[in-house]
């Protein structure tokens, strides 16, 4: 209701139950963590990381983006990527 409280660096995921593990599967939650406790340089990198094909991780990535969790970086011939938020509001 009042969106001049929320800050910035929040991102509140509404639905249900259903549509948040969707969204928040296990195996992208792997990979908010990894980009947020190891700050991998490449999407490449990352994908080594967590030790998933590239492929998979780059469509998971995207999912992300699209709701707003990241975003890609141009560096070059390489993407990576950067968290966009801080916290994660999942009204209950």
């Amino acid at each position: 209701e009042r969106p001049d409280l929320v800050p910035d660096r929040l991102i509140f995921i509404t639905g249900s139950k259903e549509n948040i593990n969707r969204i928040l599967s296990p195996a992208r939650m792997e990979l908010i963590m990894a980009i947020k406790s190891r700050q991998p340089k490449t999407i490449s990198e990352l994908a080594a990381c967590v030790g998933r094909p590239l492929q998979s991780v780059s469509r998971d990535l995207n999912v992300l983006r699209n709701y707003g969790f990241l975003e890609f970086i141009q560096n070059g011939r390489e993407k990576t990527v950067r968290m966009e938020k801080d916290a994660v509001v999942i009204p209950l």
